[in-house]
């Protein structure tokens, strides 16, 4: 399923999110350490987390793809946030 956005930046809302972008992970897991990759010209693209000493890492064909296996979408988040506003509570 191809994640899409609106040419203004708006959202479509019957259609799905899309997924966030490196810089913007970077920005809201500011405790993880990241690594994207690809090895090989025209070759798989690799994602690779680092946090508390494990790594995780995900492959696909695409940066976007190995970002949309690793984190939610938008809409993910926002559902999360709405169903729980207090992230503490």
């Amino acid at each position: 399923m191809k994640r899409t956005s609106s040419p203004d930046g708006g959202l479509f809302p019957d259609k799905p999110q899309p997924i966030l972008s490196f810089d913007e992970v970077r920005g809201i897991w500011t405790g993880i350490g990241l690594a994207l990759y690809a090895l090989e010209p025209g070759g798989p693209v690799t994602l690779e987390i680092y946090s508390e000493g494990e790594v995780y890492r995900f492959d696909a064909a695409t940066a976007e793809e190995a970002i949309a296996l690793a984190f939610p979408t938008r809409q993910d988040m926002a559902e999360a946030a709405a169903e729980n506003p207090d992230v503490f509570g």
